[in-house]
């Protein structure tokens, strides 16, 4: 870990419901386990990955630190506990609030990877155009700023999934090899304090996270 200087992922996108803090904690809770210093920033106010790290610390399950940081202020340079975390850290998570407000811009600024979940519907694929709009802005300012799309909630083996992933062989955001199908696991595992290696490590959703973790620490490895 190069002090000050952990790389930084921001999970995005204008949307509720697509996935942002699931794939914040199954990202999170398996660079844990392959021993690497994670740290989940949760920016949304609902607190729903600090939940979870309550839920785990209640179970004295170990599990990835989790700070609460809704601020606007996640780029700036004089935003102490940012800074602190890159410093204890090597990677962190920004698990941002579902619209885009000043809080997923500033996110989207400090990071070194967005990554944007979507689901297969028509409107959530719209609700990626919005997104890439952000984006765009963003790199205006930060054009080294690496992105991708992760899609989620995929129908296993059916027409849609596929459509899903062909719409995006053209867009703007490239869709990861990598995604998450509509498993029941990603629904359950979030009230146990349980990463889903451990919750249910046979599991198809076991192997799509550790996918979908290598894919991911291949994009932050290839960053300057």
């Amino acid at each position: 870990m190069e002090n000050g200087r952990a790389k930084v992922i921001a999970l995005a996108g204008q949307k509720g419901g697509i996935g942002k803090t699931t794939v914040s904690i199954l990202l999170a809770c398996e660079l844990y386990a392959r021993g690497r210093e994670v740290a989940i920033l949760d920016a949304d106010p609902q607190g729903s990955s600090l939940g979870f790290a309550q839920a785990a610390a209640e179970k004295n399950l170990a599990h990835p630190d989790v700070y609460p940081m809704a601020t606007h202020t996640l780029h700036l340079p004089d935003n102490k506990d940012m800074q602190r975390a890159r410093r204890s850290h090597d990677i962190l998570i920004i698990d941002c609030p579902p619209k885009h407000d000043s809080v997923q811009v500033s996110a989207l600024m400090a990071c070194d990877l967005a990554l944007f979940p979507c689901g297969p519907s028509t409107p959530d694929i719209w609700g990626m155009s919005h997104s890439a709009g952000l984006l765009r802005r963003c790199r205006k300012l930060r054009p080294e700023m690496d992105a991708a799309v992760v899609l989620t909630r995929l129908p296993q083996h059916t027409v849609i999934a596929r459509q899903a992933k062909m719409v995006f062989t053209t867009f703007e955001i490239p869709a990861l090899q990598a995604n998450l199908s509509r498993l029941v696991s990603y629904e359950e595992f979030m009230d146990t304090g349980q990463s889903i290696a451990v919750y249910a490590p046979e599991s198809a959703a076991a192997r799509e996270v550790v996918a979908l973790t290598d894919e991911v620490l291949k994009r932050l490895e290839a960053l300057p």
